[in-house]
């Protein structure tokens, strides 16, 4: 979601048997699959996808699936009130530590 694209589709196939395995429900970001030039959905979309995602009462926890560095694109467009006024299971690692850290 916030960061650079899975093309691969075996990919995001082995995140929905993972998903599956758990006994969890998978909720996909509203522009998963749209690409750009060089990342999958544009800035904006990919901010509105981070903010629906922690606004919605049905999800319980946000798990990225890739990392890369299209975090960095995005930090200062992000509504940090958003966040914190719903709270949520954020997990991640490489790019995604920097919406940890901020």
């Amino acid at each position: 979601m916030p960061s650079t694209p899975v093309p691969d589709p075996d990919r995001l196939a082995n995140v929905q048997r993972t998903i599956d395995f758990f006994g969890l429900k998978l909720k996909p970001a509203r522009s998963l699959g749209k690409r750009t030039v060089s990342f999958p959905q544009s800035i904006d979309e990919r901010v509105a996808d981070l903010h629906e995602a922690f606004q919605d009462p049905a999800i319980k926890a946000i798990f990225p699936v890739g990392g890369g560095y299209g975090t960095m694109q995005i930090l200062d467009r992000i509504d940090y009130s958003i966040l914190k006024r719903h709270p949520k299971i954020f997990t991640g690692y490489s790019d995604i530590t920097a919406l940890h850290l901020a």
